[in-house]
């Protein structure tokens, strides 16, 4: 090789090397066709599909809400109940959950329709109905009708017709025809959280009520009737003094007749009512018809005219009423206050859960109910 010339392998060497540039260049191309044979691993939770063009999508009674939630979801980063993986229900859970349906309905009069099963994310249940009435003579209708699980709608209609019917009758002569449904289902957590416990609400197994509306159109809601402090203190009821007697010259005179006739009889021998019974007994043991009939209607000619007086003197015939008169519809705030501590306790006897006023700000103007299992009820 002399200075100044290029230096070039031989033409073996250089045919050797590109082939084996070309063996490598053939060996990456067909492992990355080999991996792109493969099918990508599939989400949990599918995306949503895209709805078509020119159809826009259905309003959502929750859409604020859920709104909320996604704005807290990306300052912390923690996904909604309903964006969480999910898996769908079982053949096995659903028959399980319609056949429990079927038993606790069975003898139930309401009014409702089946639903599909809900998998959202963390939420859903497996037979959910929709419930527009409960009860009969009347029916309490639930408005909007209210998304729940079998389980729920039992326990309504025993506290329907076992608290809220009997008190509503009792303070207002006026059924329950309505109430108001708060909230139903509703996928999201506890007080709306971005953190935190599902709500039963996300279950289906919760309703909240806020307004209870009777027969005679009078509507009591639960905001503003709750007692406030010390309005439904027990009081002492003072002592009732005895009734004075109507009409005490009469019933002076009817007594001086009584004297009178007992004077008749004898005032060393016993009353006229016992010689008279003597007499009729006499006369009932002999043959003779006419004897016990006239002692027998001695004796009430003698009762009558001795007992008559007193109760004109006792009652005058002005006061008398002809048929019961009807006790007038009541819808005074003690009523009323009395009516939703009365059915808020009660509620206690039928749900896992019952929250009301007293519970926080959070439930001050409606009941939250709802059936998750709980050794004792929390009842506030």
């Amino acid at each position: 090789m002399t200075s100044g010339s290029s230096f070039q392998l031989p033409r073996s060497v250089a045919h050797a090397t590109l082939t084996g540039a070309a063996w490598l260049c053939l060996a990456l191309l067909s492992l990355s066709s080999a991996h792109a044979a493969e099918p990508p691993l599939p989400d949990r939770k599918p995306a949503p599909e895209k709805q078509s063009a020119g159809k826009p999508p259905a309003p959502s009674k929750d859409a604020s809400a859920k709104e909320a939630q996604a704005k807290a979801n990306d300052k912390n980063g923690t996904p909604a109940p309903a964006e969480r993986p999910s898996l769908a229900w079982t053949k096995i859970e659903i028959d399980a959950a319609k056949k429990e349906c079927a038993n606790l309905l069975e003898k139930v009069a309401i009014d409702y329709q089946a639903l599909d099963p809900i998998s959202a994310g963390e939420c859903g249940a497996p037979a959910p109905i929709l419930v527009k009435s409960i009860g009969a003579n009347p029916a309490i209708e639930i408005s909007p009708p209210a998304t729940m699980q079998c389980p729920v709608a039992a326990a309504l209609d025993k506290w329907f017709s076992e608290v809220v019917q009997p008190e509503a009758r009792a303070l207002f002569n006026s059924p329950v025809v309505k109430v108001r449904n708060a909230a139903d289902y509703h996928c999201r957590n506890r007080y709306g959280k971005a953190e935190g416990t599902l709500s039963e609400h996300g279950r289906a197994n919760a309703l909240d009520i806020s307004v209870f509306t009777l027969q005679s159109e009078t509507s009591i809601a639960l905001g503003n009737s709750w007692p406030k402090p010390g309005q439904l203190v027990q009081r002492t009821p003072a002592p009732i003094p005895p009734l004075p007697d109507r009409n005490p010259e009469m019933l002076a005179a009817s007594l001086a007749a009584e004297r009178k006739m007992d004077e008749a009889m004898g005032a060393k021998g016993p009353k006229f009512e016992t010689v008279a019974l003597r007499a009729a007994n006499a006369a009932m043991k002999t043959s003779t018809v006419s004897i016990a009939r006239l002692a027998g209607e001695q004796v009430l000619e003698v009762m009558k005219a001795r007992m008559e007086p007193k109760a004109m003197a006792a009652t005058p015939p002005a006061t008398m009423p002809e048929k019961p008169i009807e006790p007038p519809l009541k819808t005074d705030p003690d009523a009323a206050a009395q009516f939703m501590v009365s059915i808020h306790k009660g509620a206690c006897a039928y749900f896992g859960t019952v929250l009301g006023p007293k519970a926080n700000d959070a439930h001050k103007s409606h009941f939250h109910l709802d059936m998750i299992e709980r050794r004792t009820s929390y009842c506030q």
